[in-house]
């Protein structure tokens, strides 16, 4: 096995100083150009060991290299400004986790569905892509034989599921079955506007299958009949009102959440709460019949 690389820094650098520059900000929370420069410097000096890690992760998902290593010097500044300065470890120690972060959120976000919505998930994501390069499974290998292998050495913890027929607890193999299932649905995806032979009519495709989700034309043109339906029954009605009902219709139509109450109301115009609800109801009673009134008349 070969030994692990360990990137020192040259003669006369001093990192701790460097950290201390790029942690600089200004009153308005933004890095000043010194601080700028010795970022480049403290990236440029570490560039191997994130590269080492772009590289790895872009032979593996089949991502491109260039992509990974930049964000994997996002994660690098990152670890720069969060630096603790009196702890004693080197900054890369620290740093070290936080490229892998960065990295690894950029492989998550390129998938085209998110298959990893749980945790249990997302370690398996990376455990079987891990084993199986070291392995070199794949190839001329039979799903039950790259199952047994993935099961046997990966650490999943079957949990207990419960469905109609009770409570049970799926096997090892099942759960890294499924989980190869759902990342070759992943990695293949299928084009909807590909032709598919075993679909019936004249258009053989799966894009007339997607349910859209916007509101239909006339779904919105029933919603703005009503509403000028609605205007046309309130303007009919306040020409006949006083202001003691022109203020209980204005209570009526706000949507404010902190409009006035009954008896803020009730304490203007000298009258009891009471009232002011028997007069609300029925103010809403002569206004739905304007509102049957105007249909027909709005167009």
């Amino acid at each position: 096995m070969k030994p692990k690389r360990v990137y020192t820094p040259p003669a006369g650098y001093d990192e701790r100083a460097l950290i201390a520059a790029a942690q600089v900000r200004t009153k308005a929370g933004k890095p000043t150009p010194f601080a700028l420069a010795a970022q480049t410097t403290l990236l440029r000096q570490w560039t191997p060991g994130i590269a080492k890690q772009a590289a790895l992760h872009s032979r593996r998902r089949g991502l491109p290299f260039d992509d990974l290593l930049q964000e994997g010097s996002l994660g690098f500044l990152h670890a720069v400004n969060k630096f603790d300065l009196k702890q004693p470890w080197r900054l890369w120690t620290y740093a070290y986790r936080w490229v892998q972060v960065y990295i690894r959120n950029a492989v998550m976000a390129s998938q085209v569905i998110n298959m990893t919505t749980t945790q249990a998930d997302r370690q398996l994501f990376w455990q079987a892509g891990a084993i199986e390069a070291r392995l070199g499974l794949g190839g001329d290998d039979s799903e039950d034989h790259v199952v047994r292998v993935l099961a046997k050495r990966l650490r999943v913890e079957p949990k207990p599921r419960t469905s109609r027929r009770g409570r049970h607890r799926r096997s090892k193999e099942q759960i890294v079955r499924d989980f190869l299932v759902k990342r070759a649905a992943v990695q293949y995806p299928v084009s909807l506007d590909a032709p598919r032979p075993d679909l019936d009519g004249d258009d053989k495709t799966l894009l007339p299958l997607l349910v859209d989700g916007r509101p239909r034309v006339d779904a919105l043109l029933e919603i703005r009949e009503r509403f000028d339906r609605l205007w046309c029954a309130v303007d009919r009605l306040r020409a006949r009102l006083g202001a003691l009902e022109t203020r209980i219709l204005l209570r009526l139509l706000s949507e404010n959440k902190k409009r006035e109450t009954l008896r803020d109301i009730g304490e203007v115009f000298g009258v009891s709460s009471e009232r002011i609800r028997q007069i609300e109801v029925e103010l809403v009673q002569k206004l739905r019949a304007e509102y049957r009134r105007c249909e027909g008349e709005v167009l």
